[in-house]
């Protein structure tokens, strides 16, 4: 089984690094150009099968589990974050409604979503974990959702939204219908990064779900989007080394390439050495979350991979734009655009300081 999966898996990286090379590349750049969204190449990945990753094939879905996904996001990451936080986000909302059981009563919505026929956004307003107010912006109150929620990621082009709420038993799984009434899209705040995926404001007054349940096992589930972060944190600094390598084989300097130069070499050794080292953390952490582990395991394994991840995202980008010289200041060189990613990726799985936290919080509790 497990060759198996490997050749699903290396069958997934193909496929997805030819459309990046081909298609997506170029496409990024007219989307942080502000021409067209990430939204015009999902028809493409839904033909291809991977807006459903996590859905059982019964339910129009691959089948698939967290290894696959990480790969998928890890390439697709590679041509743009924010087109991978779209599909990432997607595929974790459709998860979470086949965990609670929402095929039920909203059945015909999910299986547009698992198609590819409708875009899903995720609103989970206690997975950031502000210290300020760590109560859920949107409420469920007599059947109705109440409240707001700040730059929702691909919230401006989604049909359905997966939302945690509050309620008065407890948080409550939901899925709504954007476009239906007591629900207003409002404009958000510009982001630095993840421009191609768009935010918006999403305003509820009264908005009834198309279903709902009491949620179960939810941290657990929030797992999956951390890990999500991960795979988009590495395959952005992929990117962004690669940039780097590139450039530096091409800008002459003294009559030969800037590559041969000691100080250029350590920085290319050195970034290529922790993105080896965090992909390791980042495989160990899909298979424990594919269910090679127990959740508990799984939820501190994936934790583990966030702090490696962004930790090394931000070092290698920013070394990658240094190797630029003055020119990677600049936004004629595509380094500019995983810089800024990384930074912005806390939006969909949470803050590395957060999962410090939790590490270090399991580690006092079994100390």
């Amino acid at each position: 089984m497990q060759g198996i999966q490997d050749e699903t898996i290396g069958m997934i990286r193909r496929e997805v690094r030819s459309l990046v090379r081909n298609r997506a590349g170029a496409l990024a750049i007219r989307w942080n150009e502000g021409h067209g969204r990430a939204l015009d190449l999902l028809p493409t990945l839904a033909e291809m099968g991977l807006l459903g990753v996590l859905v059982a094939e019964a339910e129009g879905g691959a089948g698939l589990d967290a290894a696959a996904l990480c790969a998928l996001l890890d390439e697709l990451a590679m041509a743009d974050a924010g087109l991978a936080a779209l599909v990432a986000l997607h595929n974790v909302a459709l998860h979470w409604a086949e965990i609670h059981g929402l095929a039920g009563a909203a059945g015909a919505a999910l299986r547009q979503a698992a198609s590819g026929r409708a875009l899903l956004c995720l609103i989970d307003g206690r997975a950031i974990g502000h210290l300020d107010d760590p109560a859920p912006g949107v409420q469920l109150r007599d059947g109705g959702l109440h409240g707001a929620a700040s730059s929702v990621l691909g919230g401006g082009d989604a049909a359905y939204a997966l939302v945690v709420a509050g309620g008065d038993a407890g948080l409550v799984a939901t899925l709504v219908d954007l476009r239906g009434p007591g629900v207003r899209r409002g404009a958000a705040a510009p982001l630095i990064g993840l421009q191609a995926a768009g935010s918006v404001d999403l305003h509820f007054d009264s908005a009834t779900p198309l279903a709902s349940a009491a949620t179960k096992d939810l941290e657990a589930l929030r797992a999956l989007p951390r890990l999500a972060m991960a795979a988009i944190l590495v395959g952005s600094a992929r990117a962004a080394h690669e940039a780097g390598v590139r450039y530096t084989l091409e800008r002459v300097q003294f009559g030969k390439p800037i590559a041969t130069f000691q100080p250029m070499q350590w920085q290319t050794a050195d970034s290529a050495t922790e993105l080896a080292g965090t992909e390791l953390l980042l495989g160990r952490a899909a298979w424990a979350a594919a269910g090679g582990q127990p959740a508990a395991l799984a939820a501190d394994a994936v934790d583990r991979a966030v702090i490696a991840a962004y930790e090394t995202a931000r070092r290698v980008t920013d070394r990658a734009l240094q190797m630029h010289g003055g020119a990677g200041y600049t936004t004629d060189y595509a380094v500019e655009r995983p810089y800024r990613d990384v930074h912005a990726l806390p939006l969909l799985g949470g803050s590395a300081m957060a999962a410090r936290a939790r590490v270090g919080n399991r580690l006092a509790a079994a100390a």
